[in-house]
């Protein structure tokens, strides 16, 4: 075990703690290199500006605005294609598609495609008359629009997820629950969800943390513009680091992020299991 343990302290632990070291510094390249201990200095200015507020809030609106229409159309497919259907097994394979991609690809495919001029989106607008708005462009339209392009890429997770739990569920429950007389809609209420919620738990768990630390898409699709509307996070933070070449202020930002991130998942596991035991 000793070469996998070196290789996994040299790739994770190492650098975790050269991150911390440099969050305590003064630590700029931008003329000429400074390096000097100033303790939580960093997270100090950090948390006071006002581009950090606007950024976490920028994040959380995206989470909501990709996760919720993730959530539902992701349990909807799940639950067509839990049916017996003909050619079921193709259009699953299709529905994977998406998420097979590169976020940097489709970045750049939906950057064409929601292009004002000649994107193929406002040209089907414009043959039926309607106005052709400028969706990576407009303050109010940026945000709403790389959520969907999180929501065409990561549905299909969901639905795979929820797929897997409803399949793995047993049908004595469901049976009984016919027995009695129970519609279809009171069966999904009240047996087929209390079953899956720790399937969706995890699912939601999992695809919030990575919505937290989107990245590439919106970084191709509008680099955090107009004015600010679509700045997560993560691309603030590569802002910091690798255009003003502030490392000491981008590690304290960076761990800043990571606390926010594990405090929504311990405050969301802690509601999922509140819920559990009432």
């Amino acid at each position: 075990m000793l070469p996998a343990l070196a290789i996994m302290i040299s790739i994770t632990i190492f650098p975790m703690i050269f991150s911390i070291y440099v969050s305590l510094m003064k630590y700029s390249l931008s003329m000429t290199i400074e390096s000097r201990f100033i303790g939580i200095e960093n997270y100090i200015e950090v948390l006071q500006w006002p581009l950090f507020l606007n950024a976490i809030q920028v994040t959380l609106s995206f989470m909501c605005m990709a996760m919720i229409p993730e959530f539902f159309i992701g349990l909807a497919i799940a639950l067509v294609y839990n049916q017996e259907i003909k050619g079921k097994n193709v259009f699953r394979t299709i529905m994977l598609l998406p998420m097979m991609l590169t976020p940097s690809i489709v970045g750049l495919i939906w950057k064409f495609m929601l292009n004002q001029e000649l994107g193929i989106i406002n040209y089907i607008l414009g043959t039926m008359g309607l106005p052709r708005p400028a969706w990576l462009g407009d303050p109010v339209l940026a945000l709403p629009s790389t959520a969907l392009v999180d929501i065409w890429q990561w549905t299909p997770f969901m639905a795979l997820i929820f797929l897997a739990g409803l399949q793995s569920l047993p049908n004595e429950p469901f049976e009984a629950a016919y027995v009695d007389g129970a519609t279809k809609w009171q069966v999904f209420r009240h047996v087929t969800l209390p079953m899956l919620k720790p399937v969706i738990s995890v699912a939601v768990l999992l695809r919030g943390l990575d919505a937290f630390r989107v990245f590439d898409a919106i970084y191709l699709l509008t680099w955090g513009g107009p004015a600010n509307r679509t700045e997560v996070g993560t691309l603030f933070n590569w802002r910091i680091a690798f255009q003003y070449f502030d490392f000491g202020r981008a590690s304290a930002l960076s761990f800043i992020l990571q606390a926010v991130a594990m405090i929504f998942a311990v405050m969301f596991l802690s509601v999922t299991r509140w819920e559990e035991r009432a």
